[in-house]
């Protein structure tokens, strides 16, 4: 949305964003009042300001003309990107049979539950297990990045989210190194099971993801349940950089990242929430985030609490928000 107001000396600026960047466009007088700028500036100086009467529309024109540039520019970049995955195009079938073959190891293992095994396993089993998981999550979040329309493709398929989360925490909230683990609890429960598209799995893990790369001061990361009816409602929070209104409006955009997340891990990308609004809209719901603020800060940043919420439940024969 294009903004136009009148600064304290008279002069008339411009605010957007385009792909997550501020633009300001200054020192016009096209909402300026004449009186006002020949008092501040003086006849003597009025030729500074000739050029300077820019229409909003002028303003709005010259902005589509930059998103259109940006526009075809991502188009080349993912066009270059595809082509150089084409290479690899039998890969995500190599991680897949990875996969099978770390999960055949763990299931071999003693105890019941799959983390009892996992727990029962060898380091280097561990790091097999949950390396093949992540490699094969990672082509499908790049599948989605490429083509966000394919989240809402493919037959549709049964999950219990309950189930699906409890195995994603254990995975992602060991490095591998095992040194650092971050709990993950869960509150509430689950048992219900939904027809959903592949893609619904992105958006747990995306989430999850997040919110143990960006929690602060070694707080546990907290998982709500909540039956509704024919869904459930699922609440990822955790205690990390505040997040303020305009930041909560543009972390879905692609490539964009806040200055707190840039500071805290600079490899990112802003690749995660872009893909899991994309799997959440295929899969009929939006996900929603709020950031309260604690009043306590660690390391520069505010704290906060975060919450990212989504709901479960069927998903439409094609995707779409809801």
């Amino acid at each position: 949305m294009l903004l136009g107001s009148v600064c304290s000396d008279g002069l008339t600026y411009f605010g957007t964003s385009v792909s997550g960047i501020h633009l300001v466009i200054y020192g016009l007088t096209s909402l300026s009042n004449r009186e006002v700028l020949g008092k501040k500036f003086g006849t003597q100086r009025k030729h500074e300001l000739k050029g300077r009467a820019i229409s909003q529309s002028d303003v709005n024109n010259w902005i589509e003309s930059i998103k259109q540039l940006d526009k075809i520019l991502q188009e080349e970049r993912d066009l270059d990107l595809g082509e150089k995955l084409e290479a690899l195009h039998e890969t995500p079938k190599l991680a897949e049979e990875i996969k099978i073959a770390a999960e055949y190891l763990i299931q071999g293992k003693p105890g019941v539950t799959l983390e009892e095994k996992f727990n029962a396993s060898s380091r280097i089993e561990k790091t097999i297990f949950k390396a093949s998981q992540i490699l094969v999550d990672t082509f499908d979040l790049l599948t989605v990045f490429l083509n966000p329309d394919s989240a809402g493709l493919g037959e549709l398929i049964s999950v219990m989210p309950y189930k699906l989360i409890h195995k994603l925490t254990f995975i992602l909230s060991t490095q591998s190194d095992e040194r650092t683990k971050k709990i993950v609890n869960f509150v509430g429960s689950c048992r219900s099971e939904y027809k959903v598209f592949d893609s619904f799995k992105i958006i747990p893990m995306a989430l999850l993801n997040n919110a143990l790369k960006y929690s602060l001061g070694n707080q546990n990361v907290e998982v709500h349940f909540e039956e509704q009816g024919q869904s459930t409602k699922i609440s990822i929070v955790s205690i990390g950089p505040y997040l303020d209104d305009d930041e909560i409006k543009m972390i879905y955009q692609r490539g964009y990242r806040g200055a707190s997340a840039k500071k805290i891990n600079s490899a990112g990308m802003g690749i995660g929430l872009y893909v899991a609004q994309a799997a959440a809209q295929a899969n009929g719901t939006t996900i929603k985030a709020s950031s309260t603020l604690l009043k306590t800060k660690l390391n520069g940043h505010d704290l906060a609490r975060n919450t990212f919420t989504f709901y479960a439940h069927d998903a439409p024969s094609r995707g779409r928000s809801g």
